[in-house]
């Protein structure tokens, strides 16, 4: 402890020595007199100790004011480290080339700044025109100095300057004073994005293989200026060129786009689409990940806001929306930096280049005819079915769809609800009557392929239903988590095929048991056991109606209800058109030799949106139709155990019942009533298969409402 105040003590006394003896006047040459004078200052200033003697000491070294000296924030600057001075790009300059006030000595306690303006005109009259100047005029938080960025004594040249070391200088700053300075977005924000960047995660160390964009390089070095500011670099119009100097390529292309004409206008109240628009101004990603492409369709969507919303609506777009690669975006058709209107010949979505275009993905488009590839790119990617004007056609379809499915939907919903109120009211007599034996109704092929085509329905729609909900993000985020949407649409094709074999078998079936009828053509198509609809259903519907409000007595119906025959013969031809328009758009190419694109716009409403809708309510009125209705409300388990009761025979379909008595065929066909574990199994397999149903049914009508 007495040997560092003896220390201090004699650097104290030495100092004054030397401060009285360097004060006496100098003789020789002026390069002398400069070089006597950087050895003044670094007789204290040049001694590390200069920065841990105490203030009173430091006091005595100087012309302290009147009313005493304030310790500085940071006493370390006092000393010069004459390695690193030597080294910077004032290496040749004296002391007072920048510090005023020092020739006589001791010099007072503060110096006046360095006025580098002496020196460095053009800069210094840069910065005063910039926000820089004008935010510390405003006496907003300090504004940074010359020395703030550029070091006091150890400034180095440009080329050997760290990248890193000048974004901590900025983010410095602009962390510091995040959100304290008026009209200056949240800085901490902006630092924090721009290291997170492709930019900011590039820049390294001096000798890394790739170094990117640093703040002065897109902000300029001492000009500074606001992005509404004309002569701002990241201005409007002058934002490509900045981008140029480290993209000439993409700088050159761009200049000779739509985006770039808009760019240049001196129109405020048109928004062109920037580097930064693209690309965002310090989050900047990397270009060839799945995110950013995904983000980018967004970012074209905030000024293209009708396309957008049509292209989410297309397969391409809801595909892209699920986390799919493959189906086309914007810029796989419109281009990213050579983007041109589609009337200019050189546009690659003008007549002569769409083809080539489309080939990109669609790579049997090469092999078509000329008139197979013209038909081809007659698809209207952007097609609004709710546009009447411009689509008259689909807007026709999508409404057709729409009221034939209200209509539908309150006819049968009418009906149910006439039915379940007339036998809920006589329900408690039918109960009196006790048990009956069990009729066999359906075989087991008959059951097997029922169960088989709904397996593959509620397969389809819950894989179709995926990219009608594309729009939710939660759905999009679960979807791409539990399953990638190209696995989605191959199962939907699997269902697809395997429902078209279940279909086909059934047709087998059918005209087995056709050829095997004892009757007439006319017997066998309209007889008692065909599935033809007639005149009869009709007067049987009619007497339906009127028995519900008891103004008639209950209609003989006989094998086939009329709303059995609804049900099968709408169920033909929902999944008949759903099917043929899928095929159409499972091969385009191949279709494209024999009708117009327009087709697969049509294809596309009727089987998305139109299709999926008319589906749902034809599920909804089978269910209605059959587990909800009448007899076997609120569970019908005939489809499972084959088997109804000898009474709901005899009641409900008193015809059938009349023509098996009188031909002795009932013997044949009652059998014990399932029970047990068998009839568990039934009644639980229907309960499951209805909720599933009905749960379907709810998402169908949700994702055409949304």
């Amino acid at each position: 402890m007495m040997q560092n105040k003896r220390a201090r003590r004699l650097l104290q006394v030495s100092m004054v020595a030397c401060l009285t003896f360097l004060s006496l006047p100098e003789w020789g040459s002026g390069q002398k007199q400069e070089s006597n004078v950087d050895r003044r200052c670094q007789n204290c200033h040049g001694q590390k100790h200069i920065a841990t003697i105490s203030l009173q000491e430091r006091g005595t070294m100087v012309l302290a004011p009147e009313s005493g000296l304030t310790e500085r924030e940071n006493p370390a600057d006092l000393f010069v480290d004459q390695d690193k001075l030597s080294r910077s790009v004032h290496s040749q300059s004296t002391c007072i080339d920048c510090h005023s006030g020092v020739e006589a000595l001791p010099h007072p306690a503060r110096l006046p700044s360095p006025q580098c303006i002496s020196c460095h005109e053009k800069e210094a009259e840069d910065i005063s025109r910039s926000r820089h100047a004008e935010v510390l005029q405003r006496s907003d938080p300090p504004a940074p100095y010359c020395w703030d960025c550029h070091g006091a004594h150890e400034i180095t040249s440009q080329a050997e300057a760290n990248p890193l070391d000048k974004i901590r200088i900025c983010a410095s700053c602009h962390q510091t004073h995040s959100g304290q300075i008026e009209g200056v977005e949240n800085g901490e924000l902006l630092v924090q994005t721009y290291m997170d960047s492709v930019h900011g995660q590039n820049t390294g160390e001096p000798g890394a293989p790739s170094v990117g964009a640093t703040c002065e390089e897109c902000h300029g070095h001492h000009k500074v200026l606001p992005i509404n500011d004309p002569r701002s670099s990241v201005n409007r119009r002058n934002i490509s060129a900045t981008c140029g100097h480290c993209h000439p390529e993409i700088q050159k292309e761009f200049e000779e786009t739509v985006h770039a004409d808009v760019a240049h206008r001196d129109d405020p109240s048109m928004r062109p689409a920037l580097c930064s628009n693209c690309h965002t101004a310090h989050a900047i990603t990397h270009a060839g990940t799945p995110e950013f492409t995904r983000d980018l369709m967004h970012e074209c969507g905030s000024c293209h806001e009708d396309l957008y919303r049509t292209y989410l609506e297309t397969y391409h777009g809801q595909v892209q929306q699920l986390g799919g690669e493959r189906a086309a975006r914007c810029s796989d058709c419109h281009g990213t930096h050579n983007i041109r209107r589609p009337q200019d010949p050189a546009s690659s979505l003008s007549a002569a280049n769409r083809p080539g275009t489309c080939a990109r993905c669609h790579e049997q488009i090469p092999n078509l005819s000329e008139s197979g590839r013209l038909n081809f790119i007659a698809y209207r990617p952007h097609a609004d079915f709710r546009d009447k004007e411009k689509n008259t056609g689909l807007f026709l379809i999508w409404r057709f769809a729409l009221f034939s499915s209200l209509a539908l939907l309150i006819l049968w919903g009418l009906h149910w609800a006439g039915w379940l109120n007339r036998i809920l009211r006589e329900k408690p007599a039918r109960m009196e009557e006790g048990k009956t034996a069990a009729i066999l109704r359906f075989k087991p092929t008959h059951r097997w392929t029922h169960l088989a085509a709904m397996f593959c329905v509620f397969g389809l729609i819950l894989t179709g239903l995926p990219l009608k909900f594309s729009l939710q993000p939660a759905v999009a985020d679960l979807t791409r988590l539990v399953v990638a949407v190209e696995t989605l649409g191959f199962l939907h094709r699997v269902f697809a095929v395997f429902l078209g074999g279940v279909a086909v078998f059934h047709l087998v079936i059918l005209m087995s048991v056709f050829w095997k009828l004892k009757r007439n053509l006319a017997g066998r198509i309209l007889g008692p056991g065909s599935l033809q609809p007639a005149a009869a259903d009709a007067r049987q519907f009619t007497a339906m109606l009127r028995w519900f409000v008891k103004k008639a007595e209950r209609p003989g119906l006989d094998c086939w209800s009329y709303w059995e025959k609804f049900d099968y013969w709408a169920s033909w031809i929902a999944l008949g058109i759903l099917a043929s328009s899928g095929i159409v758009l499972w091969f385009p190419t191949f279709f494209a030799e024999f009708f117009s694109g327009y087709w697969f716009n049509v294809a596309m409403i009727v089987h998305g949106y139109a299709g999926l809708l008319v589906m749902g309510i034809i599920l909804l009125i089978h269910i209605l139709n059959s587990s909800l209705r009448g007899e076997g409300f609120p569970i019908n388990t005939v489809m499972f155990t084959g088997q109804i009761s000898e009474n709901e025979l005899r009641t409900g379909r008193s015809a059938q019942y009349a023509r098996l008595a009188e031909a002795g065929a009932l013997d044949e066909l009652r059998e014990p009533a399932a029970a047990g574990l068998k009839l568990k199994i039934a009644t639980y397999a229907t309960v499951a298969s209805l909720l599933l149903g009905i749960g379907l049914i709810i998402l169908i009508v949700t994702a055409i409402i949304l």
